[in-house]
């Protein structure tokens, strides 16, 4: 293999990454929406038992109406794992 077709290989391999690179950091900006708001405000109280319970039940949930079954998953899987590994993950697929 020459140096042109390596470097081809080298460049098409940059650019692809480059490419799923801003897709994770599109879904991470799209699940940051959902959650951003919990970072700027005390926990909410959520007691069934007082009028004020469930009206902050119903405040966050509110907060998630919008949201798809896969945008879900990926919460799930972010909020659950680690950064480093759903990035590796997302980043190398064929592995």
């Amino acid at each position: 293999m020459g140096d042109r077709e390596r470097r081809n290989g080298v460049q098409q391999d940059f650019r692809e990454r480059r490419c799923r690179f801003r897709q994770v950091d599109d879904q991470l900006k799209k699940l940051a929406r959902y959650l951003q708001p919990f970072f700027m405000e005390p926990p909410p109280e959520i007691d069934m038992s007082t009028m004020s319970g469930w009206s902050d039940l119903f405040r966050v949930g509110r907060r998630f109406r919008g949201i798809s079954s896969s945008e879900i998953a990926q919460l799930a899987s972010f909020l659950t794992g680690s950064l480093g590994s759903s990035s590796i993950r997302i980043m190398n697929p064929k592995k």
